[in-house]
């Protein structure tokens, strides 16, 4: 056994020299200091195409990222779905324009995210904050998808593209070069992607069959493309869902019940 005597030496050395560094430093600094050293399990986000964290576009495509983390497979939850997704320690997603809130309103959209730590799950959470803005519109007509889409986003984010996106393992991906017929009609623009060209382009038989695989498909969006300034690599993806759902690739979870009701 140690001696008593050395070791209450030793504790009052330690007490001493952190009151000297919360005296010197200050103990906010101090105590800051010491909690970055510790791991911590938090939800990053961060835009696709442009440095931002946030706040975001609705409908804005953006990572988000379980840091601090050391997990093969997260189940994501969000708070405008009923479903687990699952995925890596990252995850592109979209939050949707909130029709039943004003227009231009400041939205915070809750993230949740289950992740396996040696034997047991452990949960975070976050919530990422929105501007409230409607950026895309997206019809079904006889034969085509009709879409409307401002040609400016904050008058300084230019149009440059529309395509037919996938969700997929935890990403958008555009899945082929698809005509796109457009016109201007004052500050917006309308685009039209025919069924037939969407047959063309994923190799359908007919465009019937492009029709049902876009009718019937829960993970087609579409997305439009927005530069600044024009040609630039900087880019805002905003997403538009295409008609509904989520790729979710296992059966539909219950969500455990460490999800608290409440954030």
């Amino acid at each position: 056994m140690g001696n008593p005597g050395k070791i209450s030496s030793v504790i009052a050395v330690i007490v001493g020299g952190v009151i000297i560094a919360g005296a010197t430093l200050g103990w906010d600094k101090l105590v800051g200091s010491i909690t970055s050293l510790l791991p911590s399990v938090k939800i990053e986000s961060s835009a696709v195409g442009r440095n931002s964290r946030g706040p975001f576009y609705a409908g804005e495509k953006i990572w988000l990222k379980l840091a601090g983390a050391e997990a093969d497979r997260v189940y994501w939850a969000f708070d405008e779905g009923d479903q687990l997704i699952s995925s890596g320690v990252q995850i592109q997603h979209a939050f949707p324009f909130k029709s039943k809130s004003d227009k231009g309103s400041e939205e915070y959209h809750r993230v949740d995210a289950f992740y396996r730590a040696g034997d047991r799950y452990k949960w975070v959470s976050t919530k990422v904050q929105t501007m409230n803005q409607k950026l895309a519109a997206v019809a079904t007509e006889e034969n085509s998808l009709n879409i409307t889409a401002p040609e400016k986003i904050d008058s300084q984010w230019s149009l440059a593209a529309v395509s037919l996106t996938k969700f997929a393992n935890g990403m958008f991906t555009k899945t082929a070069d698809v005509p796109v017929a457009w016109e201007s009609s004052g500050p917006e623009k309308h685009f039209a992607i025919n069924y037939s060209d969407i047959a063309t382009a994923l190799g359908f038989k007919s465009a019937e069959d492009a029709k049902m695989y876009v009718s019937e498909n829960p993970n087609l969006w579409i997305s439009t493309s927005y530069r600044h300034p024009p040609g630039s690599a900087e880019e805002v993806a905003i997403l538009q869902e295409l008609p509904r759902g989520r790729d979710v690739t296992e059966k539909p979870k219950m969500i455990p019940e460490i999800y608290p009701k409440k954030f």
